[in-house]
């Protein structure tokens, strides 16, 4: 009895590109990135700096000139209240609001931004300081 020649295992390209694909795709939709700021911010020093987990849902940069950056976007202040109420409709439970401000930003683009999250009844804010070396 002669049995017929086994053919090589075949491994198929099109079914495995359309898995990686949609892997590619799976991550690049879900992947929760960190957001940095589009400009370089000098953040100030404290002695009483403590080190938080990254929990938080809403981070607001305000450059040295004053004004506010969200998401890779420069806002005003009317457009950074609206997309902040967007924001907080969308996930109404309680947020930490991380603040990211340049040593050199004016303190009043600090107070609008406090004021605004008020407004919004966000309480939990953070102030992102480094860590000021000991004399």
């Amino acid at each position: 009895m002669n049995r017929p020649a086994r053919r090589a295992p075949q491994l198929m390209m099109a079914p495995l590109i359309d898995v990686v694909f949609q892997l590619l795709a799976f991550f690049l939709i879900t992947w929760n990135y960190m957001q940095l700021p589009a400009l370089k911010v000098n953040l100030p020093e404290s002695m009483t700096a403590e080190v938080e987990q990254k929990e938080y849902s809403l981070v607001v940069t305000i450059h040295k000139d004053g004004s506010y950056i969200w998401e890779n976007r420069i806002l005003s202040d009317k457009e950074l209240q609206s997309v902040l109420a967007e924001r907080t409709s969308e996930t109404p439970v309680v947020q930490k609001v991380e603040i990211i401000a340049d040593r050199g930003a004016p303190l009043q683009a600090l107070i609008r931004l406090l004021d605004i999250l008020r407004s919004l009844n966000l309480t939990k804010i953070s102030l992102a300081t480094l860590p000021a070396e000991e004399i």
